[in-house]
């Protein structure tokens, strides 16, 4: 894909560490062309300068997932910037460790609105834009803490048991939703990843 024009356009939530960076660094290595979001700014524009001397084409918007205004101005940025959206990535996270009763409710809240609230404005961002091109794909990066639980994460591990129903509802709720072609379908455009 010498072409940039034909590149894949990717948005990827949560870009500045663990497996957002490393989903940011797999596409650059494709050469897609990249819009990088996290709240860290600093650690944000260090990942899209490593995407960069990939040969990627990549840009860092700082984003906090938490606020349904924030995710529709990450998604018109990627508009304005690259024209459309091929694959919208949602992968911010916070995690908190400890006893759930010892745990203060801002933190536990916290938890919530990053990982449910963020996958959730996300997605609806991600599936607007999707209709309106006729295809796209939205990948939900999930943890096996949604099928397993595990001591001292209960916030967390709520979270992503969300995630992994959000994503189910979301591929039945796209099933019929447009016309397919073979190119380009929303039949298996919701995807969860473990």
């Amino acid at each position: 894909m010498s072409d940039p024009e034909s590149r894949p356009v990717v948005v990827i939530t949560g870009a500045s560490s663990g497996v957002g960076l490393a989903t940011a660094v797999a596409f650059a290595k494709s050469r897609a062309r990249l819009v990088l979001a996290a709240r860290d700014e600093g650690a944000g524009a260090d990942v899209a300068a490593r995407c960069r001397a990939l040969r990627s084409e990549a840009l860092f918007y700082p984003t906090d997932v938490s606020h349904q205004d924030a995710m529709e101005s990450l998604r018109r940025y990627a508009l304005d910037t690259f024209g459309r959206i091929d694959v919208w990535v949602n992968c911010a996270a916070v995690l908190s460790f400890g006893r759930l009763e010892d745990t203060p409710a801002e933190i536990l809240r916290r938890v919530i609105e990053v990982n449910v609230l963020g996958y959730i404005y996300g997605s609806k961002s991600a599936l607007s834009q999707f209709r309106t091109q006729g295809y796209g794909t939205l990948i939900n990066v999930g943890s096996l803490l949604g099928m397993a639980s595990e001591p001292f994460a209960s916030a967390y591990v709520a979270s992503k048991f969300a995630i992994r129903g959000l994503t189910s509802c979301l591929r039945q709720e796209v099933r019929d939703a447009l016309p397919s072609t073979p190119e380009r379908s929303l039949q298996g455009l919701v995807r969860r990843v473990v």
